[in-house]
């Protein structure tokens, strides 16, 4: 029985106050309530790039590919009024700017090299990118403020980013709601469709399913679409994964020489299963949840 079967995404949810029904209604990590969905389980607060880095140091280096140099000299005691009072939201700062015991706790929960998960997520309006740096029993969910626009090639790095600290028993719930996983009419189907008619569709949901479409695509077509993908050591496959709303999770399969890709139905249980394998080993989900 897989560890997706034994720990349903129902439970987890209510076990965090989340409605199930909120998950696929968040459309993924592309619609902007998806922070509003996941507040339940995290402590979050916008805040300043370089802040970040300066607080959680060396293990915070890969969040700051762009602007780089500019996040290394920032320090919380240079950051702004906004940024102090978001850092003490988030537990990181006293009310006198003094280091915190959970900020102490954090970094060394986190260690001193974090498993790092990439996230992204593309709907019409662009792309959204996040980072989860993983420790013994908390994560931090570092995302950008905004998307990325299609128009824009060489769109510069976000100085704001959304911080949320939620505990590895939660962590399966805020990536269900990125992924926009949730109750669906699931359409089985595997077709082939071009794929340039599929980023097509991506950048607008006007673009018109493909002439002799059945049914199945046809519904796929005219429900909004999340592109995602998870890029960590335990995730299995480079594919990305689409969200069609209430008709499901589909996987986006290259063929031959890529011109053309397979949308090849997913269940919702195998998705929620992998998430699960991919945020606790067996042992830390048996704690968890009382296997």
């Amino acid at each position: 029985m897989s560890f997706g079967e034994s720990v349903p995404l129902d439970r987890v949810a209510a076990v965090h106050g989340v409605r199930l029904e909120s998950l696929a209604r968040s459309g993924g990590a592309g619609d902007s309530s998806w922070w509003d969905l996941i507040k339940t389980v995290t402590t979050g607060a916008v805040v300043s790039r370089g802040v970040v880095s300066g607080v959680l140091g060396s293990v915070a280096g890969s969040l700051t590919k762009a602007g780089a140099s500019e996040a290394s000299r920032a320090r919380p005691q240079d950051s702004s009024q906004a940024d102090r009072a978001a850092l003490i939201d988030l537990g990181w700062l006293g009310n006198g700017g003094e280091v915190t015991a959970a900020r102490r706790r954090l970094r060394k929960d986190l260690g001193a090299t974090p498993v790092t998960w990439t996230l992204s997520a593309a709907d019409p309006a662009g792309e959204r990118r996040a980072r989860v740096l993983v420790g013994v029993t908390q994560a931090v969910v570092i995302e950008e403020a905004t998307r990325r626009p299609w128009h824009v090639r060489d769109h510069p790095a976000d100085d704001r980013v959304h911080v949320g600290l939620v505990s590895r028993s939660a962590l399966p719930l805020v990536l269900a709601a990125w992924v926009g996983l949730g109750p669906a009419w699931s359409v089985d189907t595997d077709v082939a469709v071009p794929a340039d008619l599929v980023e097509a569709r991506l950048r607008s949901a006007e673009v018109p399913a493909p002439r002799g479409a059945d049914a199945a695509l046809c519904a796929i077509w005219s429900n909004p679409w999340v592109l995602w993908s998870v890029s960590c050591p335990n995730w299995r496959g480079a594919e990305a994964h689409l969200s069609a709303g209430d008709r499901g999770q589909f996987l986006v399969r290259p063929i031959g020489d890529g011109r053309t890709v397979r949308l090849v139905a997913q269940p919702a249980t195998l998705i929620w299963g992998r998430l699960l394998e991919v945020c606790h080993p067996p042992e830390i989900i048996a704690d968890d949840w009382g296997r």
